[in-house]
C-alpha cells in the first residue's frame, strides 16, 4: 500500500489585470500555504489536465491506456497532483514544511475540464477574482503584453472571461473576491474567503494587502486609504475615452457590469435597449432581445414574473416584492376581470402567473413590447418604499418565519449549496443578513430584497408614476383614478396578509454599523426615489 503526503490545491481564477497577482502574493503569507519562490501563472497544469481528460477518458484507445496503469486510480491522482507541485515549485511534496497544507497556482478553468480537476486534484478549492471593466480594460489598455489587441478586443476579453467563469459561482469550492471589495476592505474579504472554503482563519493575507502593492501601483509603504483613494480615481479614465469607446464599452460590457453589480461611470444607458433589439427583423428574435436586456438585471424568470401588463386597460405594473405587491396584484387582477366583464373566481390567487389574467412580457410582439415599454400608449407605473424599513419588513418575513428565501442566506453564511441546507430553523442575526447581502451582486439578491432600482428595471422602463408605499392609498387612488377614467373600475385595496410590523422593530434591528452598511447598499434606492439617509427621524416617525 503506497501512502503519498499531499498537499490541496487554492487555485486563483480571473482575468489578467483584475487582481490575481495580488491575490496570489497575500496568500503565501497565511502559514498554512506553501511558500514558493516565483509565482505566477502555471498553464502547464491546465495543458496536463486537458491532455490527461483526453487521454484517460476521451481517446478511442482508453481501455488500452489505463490497462497499462499498474497502480489504484487515486493513487495515480495523487501522483499527479504532487508531480505538478514538484515541477511548478521545483521542490518535492516530501521537503515540505509540515505545516503547509496548500498549494496555490493561478490558472485558467474551462468547464469541459472542471470534473478532471475534481479528480485529479481532491478537495481543491477556488478564488475567482473579478475586477470593474472599465478598470480591466483601462488597464490592459495600457499595459505591453496587450499591446496587439483592439480597445474592442480589450472588452470582449473582458465580458468573455464571465460567459468561460460565471459557472464557477455555482461551485461550493469557489469563493469570489471582487477587486474594489479587497481594496478597501482586505480584513472583511479574506474572512469570507476562508469561511467558504474551510480554510482555518489567518490575517496575514490582508495584512499584505493593506501595505503592499496592486500592479506596480504602489509603494510597500502605501496606506489602505492611500490604495482605496487611487483605485476611487481608476474610473475617471472613462472621461478620457471617446464616444465611440465608450459606446463599444457599454455595448460589449454592459451585461456583466450590471450582472454583477460593479460601479458604472456611465451615464443611464436605457436607450440601448431599443436600439439592440431589431424590430423589423423577426418578431421574435427582436421581443427576445428586449427581454435580455432586462435580464441584466436579474434571471429571466424573474424578468417574466415581476412584470404585469395589461393590453385592455393599456398598462404595465412592475412588482417590488415587500412593497404590498400582493395586495396590488390582487386588485389588479380583480379590476382586469371586471373590465373584460368575466366573473371573478372565488379564489384569487396573485402569485399565480399561470392563472392571472395580467400578460407576461413574453407574450408580446417585439411591436406591442416597444410600445409597452416606451410609448405613452401604455401607462406604466410602480411603487418604492424606504429602503430601511422594506429591508426590516424582508427580514421579518423570510428570514425569521424560515420561509424557503432563508436558504440561500444560509448557503452563503456555510459556504455550501442551497440544496445542502436541510434545516431552516438556525438562528440568522440581522446582522448576519446585512453581511450575506453587502457580499453578493444585485443580480443574485432574492428580489424580497435586491435594490429597487434594479428589480424595477429602473435605467430601462421610464415610469408614468411611482408610488410610494408610505402613502399607499393617496397613491393607489392616484392610480385609480384612470381606470375609472377609462372604464369606470375602481382599484380597492385589500387588507394585507404578509404584514410583518417590521416598523416597530427598526429600534432592535439596526446598529449604526448596520445602518451605515445598509446605506451602501441602497445607495441608488435613497437617493432615486428621495428617502433619508437619516435613520433618527425615521425611528422619530415609526415611534409618532
Amino acid at each position: 500500500m503506497i501512502t503519498q503526503r499531499t498537499l490541496t490545491p487554492i487555485f486563483v481564477a480571473g482575468i489578467g489585470r483584475s487582481g490575481t497577482s495580488a491575490v496570489l502574493k497575500s496568500l503565501i503569507h497565511h502559514p498554512a500555504v506553501f511558500k514558493p519562490e516565483i509565482l505566477g501563472e502555471a498553464p502547464l497544469i491546465a495543458r496536463f489536465t486537458e491532455f490527461l481528460k483526453e487521454y484517460e477518458d476521451h481517446s478511442p484507445n482508453r481501455d488500452y491506456h489505463l490497462k497499462n496503469y499498474k497502480l489504484d486510480k487515486k493513487v495515480v491522482n495523487k501522483l499527479y497532483n504532487n508531480l505538478m507541485f514538484h515541477i511548478s515549485n521545483g521542490v518535492p511534496v516530501e521537503q515540505v514544511d509540515a505545516a503547509a497544507r496548500y498549494w496555490i497556482a493561478k490558472l485558467s478553468f474551462p468547464e469541459s475540464l472542471y470534473s478532471k480537476y475534481e479528480e485529479i486534484y481532491s478537495g481543491f478549492k477556488i478564488i475567482y477574482v473579478m475586477r470593474n471593466g472599465v478598470e480591466v480594460v483601462n488597464s490592459a489598455s495600457k499595459f505591453h503584453g496587450f499591446a496587439d489587441l483592439s480597445f474592442e478586443q480589450l472588452c470582449h476579453r473582458w465580458a468573455n472571461s464571465f460567459e468561460s467563469n460565471d459557472y464557477l459561482l455555482e461551485k461550493t469550492n469557489c469563493a469570489v473576491i471582487k477587486h474594489h471589495e479587497l481594496v478597501s476592505a482586505p480584513d472583511i474579504v479574506y474572512c469570507k474567503v476562508f469561511d467558504k472554503l474551510e480554510i482555518e482563519p489567518h490575517n496575514g493575507p490582508a495584512s499584505f494587502i493593506q501595505t503592499n502593492l496592486f500592479n506596480s501601483s504602489f509603494s510597500e509603504t502605501s496606506s489602505v486609504s492611500k490604495i482605496k483613494r487611487h483605485f476611487d480615481d481608476r474610473l475617471q479614465c472613462w472621461n478620457d475615452w471617446t464616444e465611440e469607446q465608450r459606446s463599444t464599452f457599454i455595448s460589449i460590457c454592459d451585461k456583466y457590469m450590471g450582472k454583477h453589480g460593479f460601479e458604472k461611470p456611465y451615464a443611464n444607458p436605457a436607450v440601448d435597449i431599443r436600439s439592440s433589439s431589431n424590430l423589423e427583423g423577426d418578431e421574435n428574435s427582436a421581443a427576445s432581445a428586449i427581454i435580455k436586456q432586462l435580464e441584466m438585471n436579474m434571471p429571466h424568470e424573474q424578468v417574466i414574473y415581476s412584470t404585469h401588463a395589461s393590453e385592455n386597460q393599456r398598462y404595465l405594473y412592475t412588482e417590488t416584492p415587500k412593497v404590498a405587491c400582493t395586495s396590488i396584484k390582487r386588485s389588479l387582477q380583480i379590476a382586469e376581470y371586471q373590465s373584460r366583464h368575466e366573473e371573478v373566481p372565488a379564489i384569487v390567487n396573485p402569485h399565480k402567473r399561470d392563472t392571472s389574467p395580467l400578460l407576461t412580457l413574453d407574450t408580446f410582439s417585439a411591436e406591442e413590447l416597444d410600445k409597452l415599454l416606451f410609448s405613452d400608449d401604455y401607462y406604466r407605473f410602480c411603487f418604492v418604499r424606504n429602503p430601511f424599513t422594506r429591508l426590516a419588513s424582508g427580514y421579518m418575513s423570510k428570514i425569521s418565519r424560515n420561509l424557503p428565501a432563508k436558504r440561500q442566506i444560509l448557503s452563503i453564511i456555510k459556504g455550501v449549496s442551497a440544496k445542502e441546507i436541510e434545516d431552516l430553523s438556525e438562528f440568522v442575526s440581522f446582522e448576519e443578513f446585512v453581511e450575506v447581502l453587502a457580499s453578493q451582486s444585485e443580480y443574485h439578491m432574492n428580489p424580497h430584497w435586491r435594490p429597487q432600482y434594479s428589480q424595477l428595471f429602473f435605467e430601462h422602463i421610464n415610469y408614468h408614476f411611482i408610488g410610494k408605499f408610505e402613502r399607499l392609498s393617496e397613491d393607489l387612488s392616484l392610480v385609480s383614478q384612470r381606470f375609472q377614467d377609462n372604464a369606470g373600475i375602481e382599484l380597492t385595496l385589500p387588507k394585507a396578509k404578509n404584514k410583518t410590523n417590521s416598523s416597530s422593530m427598526l429600534d432592535s434591528l439596526y446598529t449604526p454599523a448596520i445602518v451605515k452598511k445598509v446605506i451602501s447598499i441602497y445607495e441608488k434606492d435613497f437617493e432615486q426615489f428621495e428617502y433619508s439617509y437619516n435613520f433618527e427621524n425615521l425611528l422619530a416617525k415609526a415611534a409618532s
